[in-house]
């Protein structure tokens, strides 16, 4: 396995997608909701209550590789079917519980992050900032000694977030040798999505598409989409295969939907 493979494993996969796959069984949405404006989502709506918890289900590689997807850009979206191979699920915490903790300086919330799979149970440590003007990332802990603070932050959200929005960042990554990440982010619809958790209505569509290229030339890339609901965070997030060429793709390589949340 290359150095690049190894970081789109570890960053991609916590950062963008997990791989996966589930046979003859297509997750589909309907077409009927109009587009319309969405609406203006700031800083006051990202929730970052110390205590919050959100659990996911998604796909666990090892039992299905892909999932099929039938969507579009105006919605509704329904992803209440899907695989449930994984738990993944979220928990913020005050930045001092956070594993390797000091070593994020500009972070002021941490998020303890638990995955189970096939018995198997990982967790990880992300650190972040709200402003005014963003929300940021500045990297995870997986263990102890593990810690990647990114020198630039990944700009997870930018305010005000609305239809057409669009946002780049070029992030040198911690790994020996260099790898370069260039992330670009933009809202492209607005509307309702039906997960396990409920009907979250005003939800944007955030097209995430997520280039790594090592020193040598080799890429790897990806294309996703983040539904985030105002006021709850992320309730749904689907990727395609690595180079996948089509934005609206028919095979995820990655799918996880919310399950249940607390406010």
């Amino acid at each position: 396995m290359s150095n690049i493979q190894r970081v789109a494993r570890g960053v991609i996969l916590l950062m963008l997608a997990l791989t996966l796959v589930l046979f003859g069984c297509t997750t589909s949405t309907k077409k009927t909701e109009p587009s319309r404006p969405a609406k203006t989502v700031t800083s006051k709506d990202v929730p970052t209550r110390v205590g919050l918890t959100r659990a996911y289900l998604s796909n666990d590689p090892r039992v299905n590789r892909f999932v099929g997807v039938d969507f579009d850009f105006t919605g509704p979206w329904d992803f209440r079917e899907g695989p449930i191979d994984s738990l993944v699920e979220t928990k913020i915490v005050p930045k001092k519980a956070g594993l390797e903790s000091a070593r994020f300086a500009r972070a002021t919330t941490a998020m303890k992050t638990k995955v189970t799979k096939g018995g198997e149970t990982m967790e990880t440590f992300g650190y972040f900032a709200l402003t005014d003007e963003a929300y940021l990332s500045f990297g995870q802990a997986v263990a102890k000694g593990s810690a990647d603070p990114l020198k630039t932050p990944e700009r997870v959200l930018v305010f005000p977030l609305q239809v057409g929005k669009a946002w780049k960042d070029e992030i040198q990554l911690p790994a020996k040798p260099p790898i370069k990440l260039v992330a670009e982010r933009k809202v492209v619809g607005v509307g309702t999505v039906r997960v396990p958790a409920g009907d979250f209505k005003d939800a944007a569509m955030i097209q995430v598409k997520k280039t790594l290229t090592e020193t040598d030339g080799t890429r790897a890339t990806s294309v996703g989409y983040e539904w985030y609901a105002p006021g709850v965070g992320i309730v749904a997030w689907i990727a395609g295969r690595n180079q996948e060429p089509e934005p609206l793709f028919k095979e995820a390589a990655f799918f996880q939907r919310l399950r249940s949340y607390t406010k």
